[in-house]
């Protein structure tokens, strides 16, 4: 992944992560397909988000039904490390 996509999206994000909303880094920053590859997901702008390098951990190849799931769960306040206040 091209680092200048990683920057593009962070800016477009607010330097956010898209899941738990925390501010990232670069360096704490990871580029996750919404739908992944591995189960047919394009690799596209459209299909990515960035995030923190432990949610993407934690999704890895996990369908976006079940991504989505994990999220209304955790009813948006899903913990991660790299959120102040955790």
């Amino acid at each position: 992944m091209a680092k200048s996509q990683l920057q593009r999206l962070l800016w477009l994000q607010g330097n956010n992560c898209f899941y738990c909303g925390g501010t990232l880094k670069p360096a704490d920053a990871s580029i996750d397909h919404v739908i992944p590859k591995s189960l047919g997901g394009k690799d596209t702008v459209e299909n990515k988000v960035v995030c923190c390098k432990t949610i993407n951990h934690h999704f890895a190849n996990m369908p976006l039904k079940e991504k989505l799931a994990s999220l209304l769960q955790w009813k948006g306040q899903i913990p991660c490390p790299n959120k102040s206040g955790n």
